[in-house]
């Protein structure tokens, strides 16, 4: 679970891409809350109970449309709930029906606002002290960490592994690592990127995607009461 303490702690005002995995019933239609003044920052302080501390989304970095670069987008940590986007209505509609994604912490490797994916450069150092912040915050036993798209996964991976990667085989064809950094179990999985899907380069594998997630979704361990905030 998360504390107010610890959403304040990982407010957009000291990580510009923080935001978390839960939306309106309305997302992703144009008057639903997520597009209203303050929002969905109001929606996440007024529903804290369903934010889990055990579950990072990871993707590369916000896209460069001009609402995206409004100081109002970052403060109410709409990162992730871009009214009418395709990519996020489809990500909110995959995570509605698992239950230990929904809920999770979600963030950027990078703060660069850019559309074009290939023109992001990512600053390892810079990242790690970052990513260090924000996992000292959500302080779980356990974290799991699900990276969206191959440079997001390779990044996290120089960034906890101590040695030569370890791929765990599974039949979903999800990347899975396990590792302990700096105190905490952290479980790596790579997945797809679910802009890709939608964008008209790889509608056909939307079924793949979801399959992905609900291989995570049953990895995942939920953490017990003794474990929370410990």
């Amino acid at each position: 679970m998360i504390t107010k303490k610890m959403f304040g702690e990982l407010d957009s005002s000291n990580f510009n891409t923080a935001s978390w995995a839960i939306w309106s019933n309305g997302f992703n239609k144009k008057d639903c809350i997520e597009g209203q003044e303050g929002q969905p920052k109001k929606y996440f302080i007024e529903n804290i109970s369903d934010l889990k501390n055990n579950v990072v989304f990871v993707g590369l970095n916000m896209s460069g449309n001009d609402e995206n670069r409004n100081n109002d987008f970052i403060c109410s940590m709409r990162n992730f709930h871009t009214v009418e986007h395709r990519g996020d209505g489809f990500l909110k509609d995959t995570l509605k029906s698992l239950p230990y994604l929904w809920g999770g912490y979600m963030t950027d490797i990078s703060n660069e606002i850019e559309s074009d994916s290939k023109k992001v450069k990512v600053d390892i150092e810079k990242t790690r002290i970052q990513f260090d912040k924000q996992l000292s915050i959500i302080n779980s036993k356990n974290i799991n960490i699900i990276c969206f798209g191959g440079e997001v996964f390779n990044t996290i991976k120089k960034i906890v592994l101590k040695k030569r990667e370890k791929i765990i085989p599974n039949q979903y064809g999800v990347r899975v690592i396990k590792e302990i950094y700096n105190g905490f179990n952290v479980n790596i999985f790579g997945v797809l990127h679910y802009c890709y899907i939608i964008n008209g380069r790889g509608n056909h594998r939307s079924n793949e995607f979801i399959s992905k997630l609900k291989f995570v979704n049953k990895e995942i361990k939920p953490e017990s009461t003794h474990e929370k905030n410990t």
